[in-house]
């Protein structure tokens, strides 16, 4: 499956970049769906690059037939980011923290001028998922149970990569300052 999304955000570019940088797990309060995000590690490659990996958890209801095979790990992930601070870009991957094949995801995040006060931000990301790898499925019931996982992990991760740009204004403006 491949996602792109494009979002005008109505703050200044250095802003809106700092602010997914630095504060996504404060942003998380206005994405659909996730129930936090958790810095792990964050590592200054030089004074333009970086690395952090954040750990989203998500808050989803699952269908009675896969809740037995379905722990609340599998609704969490492992969000490794490269920063590239001059090109005001940011590639990841994406990895569950219940089965490392599970799924796979890896894309970039692109964040432009778009006039003096405002951002242009694309989501570019390519998701595989692995519906069939879920430990513990009776084979009996795998036909039966994949179809369901694939589309809960796809309601899990598609919706908060292409809204990241509706997080971004809601945060924007529960933390507006008063002139």
């Amino acid at each position: 499956m491949e996602l792109q999304h494009t979002d005008r955000i109505e703050a200044p570019v250095e802003q809106v970049y700092m602010l997914v940088r630095d504060k996504l797990p404060e942003i998380a309060a206005y994405l659909p769906s996730i129930r936090k995000i958790e810095c792990v590690s964050m590592r200054e490659i030089d004074g333009t690059h970086r690395e952090i990996e954040n750990r989203w958890f998500a808050d989803i209801e699952v269908p009675a037939l896969v809740q037995k095979f379905l722990p609340a790990e599998m609704f969490s992930w492992r969000d490794m980011a490269k920063w590239d601070d001059i090109q005001r870009r940011v590639t990841y991957e994406l990895a569950s923290f219940f089965a490392n094949d599970l799924f796979s995801a890896s894309g970039t995040n692109l964040f432009e001028a778009d006039g003096k006060n405002a951002t242009r931000l694309t989501v570019t990301c390519h998701v595989e998922i692995h519906g069939d790898k879920v430990p513990g499925v009776p084979w009996l019931l795998a036909s039966k149970v994949t179809p369901i996982i694939e589309k809960l992990i796809e309601k899990m991760i598609a919706p908060n990569l292409t809204s990241l740009g509706e997080g971004l204004r809601g945060y924007l403006k529960g933390h507006a300052t008063s002139s």
